[in-house]
């Protein structure tokens, strides 16, 4: 069973209290509880650079 890696990031994400939306061909990181945008908001996020933005967040593992 493959798991695709762009739910993988929404749900944790998500279980961690941060919305992720996609957002002119890329993707937003915004925070759940205030609404803040924390990452996409000047230039959308790739995957890679969500990824990246959620581990400086320490809601992936390094």
């Amino acid at each position: 069973m493959t798991v695709n890696p762009e739910a993988r990031l929404k749900k944790l994400a998500k279980e961690s209290g941060f919305t992720v939306s996609k957002s002119n061909g890329g993707y937003l990181l915004a925070c759940t509880a205030t609404g803040n945008v924390i990452a996409g908001d000047k230039h959308p996020l790739s995957l890679q650079g969500l990824a990246v933005e959620l581990q400086r967040l320490h809601v992936l593992g390094r």
